[in-house]
């Protein structure tokens, strides 16, 4: 006579997955941060007769943001300053501003659309 033995169950899950060493390990995932982007160099400069340096920029273009930065100086063939700074940036809008000497005299670019900040002298827009 044939006796019943107990057939052991498998669990569905064990018999679905596969081992890890099998098949195409999984694409790595992208963090949107790290995906590279295109940057292009911008150029900010300002001229006003008879200005001598310093003269600072204070933008969200420099890093860290807001922070014055003195920008170079080149003399003109009408011996005025040129004073310019170099920016790396990605594409987007971006405020600046410049600060005349140590004090405390600001001015926008009146070359670019500006707008008012909500406290002190306005910005320009690159």
């Amino acid at each position: 006579m044939a006796t019943a033995s107990a057939i052991p169950t498998i669990p569905t899950r064990a018999l679905s997955s596969k081992p890890s060493w099998i098949g195409r390990p999984p694409a790595p995932k992208t963090n949107s941060k790290s995906t590279a982007t295109m940057k292009q160099s911008v150029r900010v400069a300002y001229r006003s007769q008879g200005l001598r340096p310093p003269v600072y920029i204070v933008s969200s273009l420099t890093d860290p943001q807001w922070e014055p930065t003195e920008l170079h100086s080149t003399v003109q063939d009408n011996g005025e300053l040129e004073f310019w700074r170099q920016f790396d940036v990605e594409e987007g809008e971006y405020q600046y501003k410049f600060r005349l000497g140590p004090g405390d005299w600001w001015t926008v670019d009146e070359g670019q659309p500006s707008g008012k900040l909500s406290s002190g002298p306005g910005s320009s827009y690159a």
